[in-house]
């Protein structure tokens, strides 16, 4: 661990469970995953800041 806290061998980005994905493979599951987990969050984030 560095002084922010971040392990990149826990990193799902930087140690992926499969070595043959891309970091682009890796990001976009990262992004749906908080996509499905922050969703509604989200839209209403996006509601506000629009409106």
């Amino acid at each position: 661990f560095s002084r922010t806290g971040f392990d990149q061998l826990t990193s799902p980005v930087f140690s992926p469970a499969n070595p043959e994905s891309s970091i682009e493979d890796s990001l976009a599951v990262l992004g749906d995953r908080v996509s499905r987990d922050l969703g509604t969050h989200l839209s209403s984030a996006t509601h506000k800041l629009l409106s």
